[in-house]
């Protein structure tokens, strides 16, 4: 019965989050609860993004990792404003973090609260630093530049008279500055058929059982598809040419694997 914005900002680790709610905290302008859930396996952002929208079917296609929700795409914000719309009665629908901190707060943005119950925000600073190889040693960077972003959207859901927020992410990730060392690196095991590779896990089918990868059906996922996932133990690192390796998520780790979901308010003006 309260209307609620959904910010969604890809690869926000858990450990990210508690630092940014105890940030939020000592402004003395806000509440923030940290609680966490887990994100869908495999680790991608097109699966955990897609896993954030309502629904009841998700299944992916094992050559391109692309995502439907009930059958329909979840690509692109566009897709998700839909799958959301469709879900709530037109009182939902979805936004780039660009797109919405250039709303005019007093018209296009109190009517875009007007006129929705869920608004998700989705937000993309630390995932687009992290999965570049010529920029991933950025990371750290790229986390304090999120926080000075998140302050500015929840700053402005609250000039558009928003002040229920969730905060959360699509997977965490793993990151050493120091350079991949080569025991860090796994062999695939064998398969009848690789379809999609990555660096913390690959989509097949046939896969052979491996004491150093562990293997889930599609099924065992809770996802529509013909496929197994590889995920190799430990740090490991499959072999892809041209990607970064020290900036990863895809697999099982818990730094992937626990996602944030931060309860945010507007105290009140007594407080």
């Amino acid at each position: 019965g309260q209307k609620v914005f959904v910010i969604v900002s890809d690869a926000f680790r858990y450990e990210v989050a508690v630092d940014f709610a105890q940030r939020l905290r000592s402004a003395n302008r806000w509440t923030a609860e940290v609680d966490a859930m887990f994100g869908s396996l495999p680790t991608y952002t097109q699966l955990g993004m897609a896993s954030l929208l309502p629904g009841s079917e998700w299944s992916v296609d094992a050559v391109t990792a692309t995502v439907k929700v009930n059958g329909r795409s979840s690509a692109g914000t566009l897709n998700r404003a839909e799958i959301l719309r469709l879900a709530c009665d037109s009182k939902a629908t979805a936004l780039q973090s660009e797109e919405f901190l250039e709303l005019n707060t007093k018209t296009e943005g109190r009517a875009l609260m007007r006129d929705h119950e869920v608004i998700y925000i989705f937000h993309n600073t630390i995932d687009k630093v992290g999965d570049d190889p010529r920029t991933e040693a950025k990371t750290f960077d790229a986390v304090d530049k999120a926080f000075d972003e998140l302050d500015l959207i929840i700053k402005k859901v609250a000039n558009i008279n928003g002040s229920n927020m969730l905060l959360t992410a699509d997977h965490g990730f793993l990151f050493q500055q120091d350079h991949v060392v080569d025991d860090d690196m796994a062999a695939l095991p064998p398969a009848d058929e690789w379809t999609y590779r990555d660096r913390r896990f690959a989509l097949g089918r046939g896969v052979a059982p491996s004491p150093t990868v562990k293997v889930f059906s599609s099924a065992a996922l809770g996802v529509s598809g013909e496929w197994s996932a590889a995920f190799p133990l430990s740090l490991g690192r499959f072999p892809l040419q041209g990607s970064g390796k020290r900036f990863v998520h895809g697999g099982v780790s818990p730094q992937e694997v626990i996602v944030p979901v931060v309860k945010i308010h507007k105290r009140s003006e007594e407080h």
